[in-house]
């Protein structure tokens, strides 16, 4: 099995090593691609795996067929059952799984402060792939979630443990871009690290030398096991076939679609413009209200003196009515005492006639 293994990565090496190259460097054409089913499909080979005799090998499909397209769905199977485990007498590493995982590749945006700005809110500068410069501009990261099934039996020490395992979890990862081959196809490197949480069932057995038979010494039931379990750490090469390396996919849809590029130009202009007539609005409007307070705070001065002016003239004709009333009764007064005092003058007048001639008819 060592023998096999050893060769069928001596053979790969050899047969890339014959196969003409070009270096890869990032797309930045303003367009969208179309891509072919061709396009969208990779294998993937752990290298960790076939150094641990676990030779597995797994494909990927990209889920769009646009270049902005991000999303991808992978089926990777691994295993060395029905191979030997006389590495040493009592060891045992017998393990086959199958994993699917979803994974969405993303790149770092540079800020430029127009189009691509710096992210304000805490969730959003948590997960931000955006940084002030791009250090790495040819990687392509991603995250994702896995969910896996294996049948294990390892076996180290005096006891050894066989069953079965559900797993799943997260993801994270980069791939970095290595060569295009001369027929189109590319080759890349990646690195990534599957943590997560198992559901696992397995039997305990040992290892009886006498016999060399492997008796069952208790059996278990299903349970969580109690701490995070690292599923898989890769470190691997991904064969893409087609025409399209990775340099050319999962990219930001705004730099490559001018439809949507030109529609996000409206609607940054609309809001850009909804900002400035608002602040436009919003002057004008300060201009008015303090215009409007200004002519109505002057016209209520006018109206107050005005007023204030009529009251005082209501005010001086009542007195003057009432001084012309008093003058009027002292007058009318003055008049009747007049005529009382004349009255009474004619009445002693009289009186003194009539006195004399009395005294005259008395002669």
């Amino acid at each position: 099995m060592k023998l096999i293994n050893l060769k069928v990565i001596v053979c790969s090496l050899a047969l890339l090593a014959g196969i003409p190259i070009r270096a890869q460097v990032v797309d930045k054409r303003p367009q969208t691609d179309t891509l072919s089913f061709k396009d969208r499909l990779s294998l993937r080979f752990n290298a960790l795996d076939w150094v641990l005799l676990m030779p597995g090998v797994g494909i990927e499909f990209d889920l769009g067929n646009k270049n902005w397209s991000r999303w991808a769905l992978g089926v990777d199977v691994s295993g060395n059952v029905g191979g030997s485990h006389t590495f040493k007498p009592g060891i045992v590493f017998n393990l086959a799984e199958v994993n699917v995982e979803l994974r969405n590749y993303w790149r770092i945006r540079q800020i430029d402060g127009r189009g691509v700005k710096r992210h304000t809110g805490f969730v959003d500068k948590l997960f931000s792939c955006r940084r002030d410069r791009v250090k790495h501009p040819t990687v392509t990261y991603y995250r994702g979630l896995y969910a896996s099934y294996s049948d294990f039996s390892v076996k180290f020490g005096s006891e050894g443990k066989q069953g079965t395992a559900l797993s799943a979890g997260l993801s994270l990862g980069a791939v970095r871009p290595l060569y295009v081959f001369a027929n189109g196809s590319s080759l890349d490197m990646e690195l990534g690290l599957s943590v997560g949480v198992c559901y696992a069932r397995y039997d305990t057995y040992r290892h009886d030398r006498e016999s060399d038979c492997y008796p069952l010494v208790s059996t278990g039931d299903w349970k969580i096991v109690p701490f995070p379990v690292v599923r898989d750490l890769r470190v691997g090469l991904v064969y893409r076939l087609g025409d399209y390396p990775s340099t050319h996919k999962y990219r930001w849809r705004y730099d490559c679609d001018y439809t949507f590029a030109a529609l996000q130009d409206s609607i940054n202009t609309a809001r850009e413009t909804a900002k400035i007539n608002q602040h436009y609005a919003d002057s004008v409007g300060k201009v008015i209200d303090a215009e409007f307070w200004k002519v109505y705070n002057a016209a209520a001065r006018v109206n107050r003196i005005h007023a204030d002016s009529v009251r005082r003239e209501a005010e001086a004709r009542q007195k003057a009515q009432k001084e012309a009333v008093r003058k009027q009764r002292a007058k009318d007064k003055a008049e009747r005492k007049k005529e009382k005092k004349a009255s009474a003058g004619k009445d002693n007048d009289k009186r003194a006639n009539e006195r004399k001639e009395d005294k005259d008819e008395a002669r």
